[in-house]
């Protein structure tokens, strides 16, 4: 290992020679890149700049994590005008491009960001996904409770209140002793819009 620079916290670090360490918190890895380059008098290409722009604008969601600083946004701002792109527009297409669930299994859409975090001597599994087309009513099955956890879109909201005679459904709801989706899910589903 050569070096060090990330915006993440730091784990075990174990090397065999010292090595150098830049680490910020910054929203981005990119950000600190920049701050390399503006250090070192180097000048950034346009292709690079490029780079260092989607990630920053993927990483803090365009502007929207807290995990965004203010160095953050000047920096894309700076790269933006190196690339010649409106932050805005070039943010919001790049993220619904990135966020398309079109083509994806279920895998896919589970995995693509899942993490496993040691918490006071447990492994918690975290798996996070992001869209713009969140249309879709996903229905986590506890085999031990038989029954199901409902997330859903709002658009989905009363579908479900109405297939499974429920007032003011929230997120989470748990649906006792529904566990097949080919005989308790689809069937009544299809039945509401269907308008039966």
């Amino acid at each position: 290992m050569l070096e060090v620079v990330d915006h993440h916290n730091l784990g075990t670090l174990t090397t065999s020679n010292p090595v150098s360490i830049r680490c910020m918190t910054v929203g981005c890895t990119g950000t600190i890149i920049y701050q390399l380059y503006l250090e070192n008098g180097i000048e950034i290409p346009k292709k690079i700049a490029g780079l260092m722009l989607s990630g920053i604008l993927s990483d803090t969601l365009l502007f929207k994590s807290p995990t965004t600083t203010s160095l953050d946004q000047e920096t894309a701002l700076k790269l933006a005008k190196i690339t010649e792109v409106d932050v805005s527009t070039y943010g919001l297409s790049m993220l619904k491009a990135g966020t398309s669930i079109e083509g994806k299994t279920i895998e896919d859409i589970l995995y693509t960001d899942f993490k496993v975090y040691p918490m006071n001597e447990k492994q918690i599994g975290i798996g996070q996904f992001f869209t713009f087309h969140f249309e879709v009513i996903l229905f986590v099955t506890d085999i031990l409770k038989n029954g199901s956890y409902v997330i859903y879109s709002d658009k989905a909201k009363n579908l479900l209140e109405r297939a499974y005679l429920v007032e003011e459904m929230e997120e989470g709801y748990y649906l006792p002793g529904v566990v097949s989706r080919k005989k308790q899910v689809v069937p009544y589903l299809s039945e509401v819009v269907d308008g039966h």
